[in-house]
């Protein structure tokens, strides 16, 4: 998974898309140290807030299939998949059930295979009484 989101970094960079080298900066920092105070300051720079915004469509291209089917499919379904069951274990890690009923619906959507299993899993996991 993270080959997969530093490919596709290397290749939004490849565009042009950090050329303020304030931004590419304050970029690095903040991945490679995750303090409140570097947040902020990344929150409030105009050139992050750019940067962020031309990531997000970048995304939007990929999901639509733009820069071709490989990498639609990639976006589209063995990132999303990872991503929600990511959230799912930390949603039973951190005993948060809201983001547990989002995760297990989002799983269900996405897939028959969780959908026919999940009367399965609510016998062998929620007891009652």
């Amino acid at each position: 998974m993270r080959v997969h989101h530093r490919m596709m970094l290397l290749s939004f960079d490849g565009n042009g898309n950090l050329t303020s080298e304030e931004s590419r900066h304050l970029v690095f920092v903040l991945a490679s140290d995750t303090t409140s105070s570097n947040l902020l300051s990344a929150a409030q720079s105009e050139s992050c807030q750019w940067y962020l915004h031309q990531l997000k469509l970048f995304k939007s291209d990929i999901r639509q299939g733009k820069l071709g089917k490989t990498a639609q499919f990639w976006m589209m379904n063995y990132c999303n998949c990872v991503w929600t069951l990511l959230r799912f274990h930390r949603a039973v890690k951190e005993n948060n059930l809201d983001l547990f009923l989002t995760s297990m619906r989002m799983m269900l959507f996405s897939s028959d295979h969780y959908a026919c299993y999940l009367p399965v899993y609510i016998t062998l996991n929620w007891k009652t009484g």
